[in-house]
């Protein structure tokens, strides 16, 4: 299977055009050391318990994977921001997927 089918869903030859409307959805990333193999196993694990039906998990799944990457210690994390995934020996948080203010983006 293509990857663009794979990853889209349509067929050979259709045009695809990213969603534009989905724009405004960022995934925050908290890193505390960049540890590539923990990183990854993290990112893996939240992308998978992601809820489809949540709208903010959606139209980040929809928006080509729109991330920030922030500094600091995944510990620190109030319990209204609790990371949704945290990589393995806590060196990389997700907090989860955002509505970017109008002002910020």
């Amino acid at each position: 299977m293509e990857r663009v089918q794979w990853v889209t869903g349509r067929g050979e030859g259709e045009r695809v055009e990213p969603d534009t409307s989905t724009a405004d959805t960022t995934v925050l990333v908290l890193l505390r050391a960049f540890h590539l193999a923990d990183v990854v196993q993290g990112a893996r694990e939240f992308a998978a318990a992601l809820d489809a039906a949540e709208a903010e998990a959606a139209a980040w799944c929809r928006s080509w994977a729109r991330t920030r990457f922030l500094f600091g210690n995944p510990a620190n994390l109030t319990p209204p921001n609790r990371a949704r995934a945290v990589a393995p020996g806590a060196t990389a948080a997700w907090p989860g997927p955002f509505r970017a203010a109008a002002d910020s983006v």
